[in-house]
């Protein structure tokens, strides 16, 4: 037994010593080339291409859920916005632990309904669902940290971007941390997450 034991420790030992070397030589080619990050605008053009309201998925949202009654009141587009922001909210319960297979906002509100918690994912994936299905342009957004790889929570986090025409503006929209806030910021502006944003998400966990 005890003969066994040195011999998995030198083995151990050798592996540990193969895996050093062929690190140094990666660490050093590292060193010596840093990663650039392009930052000039693309100058391909992409077209994005979203669902009317009157497909039936969105018509059927729409309907079962009284979405046209929340936004009724509301007079502008960010109004509207907000007002589906605060449904949401209300809709869905968080908890940053809680991991949800489906991406479909039907199976996650139901869940919802039966007390099952959800991440920053679902919230966006169903505000970006009401958005489009009361004809708002809208998409999922990811965003990360800058300093994401040495994080040990809140290292990002899920949302909705919408256009909103009155604004002449992409807004982002949070429906997760309050019943009322979502921010608007000039699509054409970089992002700056790591201060404006993430300075709120230090307590949390997405």
């Amino acid at each position: 037994m005890e003969r066994n034991t040195y011999t998995l420790s030198l083995l151990t030992a050798g592996f540990l010593l193969v895996v050093q070397s062929l690190a140094q030589p990666l660490a050093l080619q590292a060193a010596d080339n840093p990663v650039t990050y392009v930052t000039a605008p693309d100058p391909i053009p992409y077209t994005f291409q979203y669902s009317p309201p009157s497909t039936a998925y969105l018509t059927r949202l729409r309907e079962m859920y009284g979405l046209e009654a929340v936004i009724a009141s509301e007079t502008t587009d960010l109004g509207r916005a907000r007002a589906l922001c605060q449904w949401v909210h209300h809709r869905l319960d968080h908890d940053g632990h809680k991991q949800f297979k489906s991406q479909d906002a039907f199976a996650i509100l139901n869940a919802s309904m039966l007390g099952q918690q959800v991440q920053c994912v679902e919230f966006g994936l169903v505000l970006t669902a009401a958005f489009n299905a009361v004809g708002i342009p809208a998409r999922p957004l990811y965003l990360k940290a800058a300093d994401v790889q040495t994080r040990t929570s809140a290292a990002g986090h899920a949302l909705t971007e919408a256009w909103l025409p009155d604004q002449g503006k992409w807004v982002m929209s949070i429906a997760k941390l309050t019943s009322s806030r979502c921010w608007a910021k000039p699509r054409s502006t970089p992002w700056n997450c790591n201060k404006q944003f993430f300075a709120t998400m230090s307590s949390s966990r997405c």
